[in-house]
């Protein structure tokens, strides 16, 4: 699935903006900043914007990093464990 927005860097971070934006429009990010597209500036280090990960996240159906690390979390089912201990339950 591609996705309709893009990284950009813009004050110590990376924020999604629409991947359509070219230098010298003015747009708005997932976190909804708005700024000018600069054609010249490059991603190098900077960390991701949370509001925006979480945004984008959300629109392509990609579970939250909280959620992921649940789901890792979570035992797997296995034949010899009762039913409900795989959902975290007790007997």
């Amino acid at each position: 699935m591609s996705a309709a927005f893009r990284y950009y860097p813009h004050n110590g971070e990376r924020h999604a903006i629409p991947k359509r934006a070219v230098g010298g429009q003015v747009t708005t990010t997932l976190c909804e900043v708005e700024l000018t597209v600069d054609a010249d500036r490059k991603l190098g280090t900077e960390r991701t914007c949370a509001r925006c990960e979480s945004a984008w996240r959300s629109i392509l159906g990609i579970p939250q990093q909280s959620q992921r690390q649940a789901l890792l979390d979570a035992p797997a089912y296995s034949p010899e464990m009762p039913a409900d201990a795989s959902a975290g339950g007790r007997r």
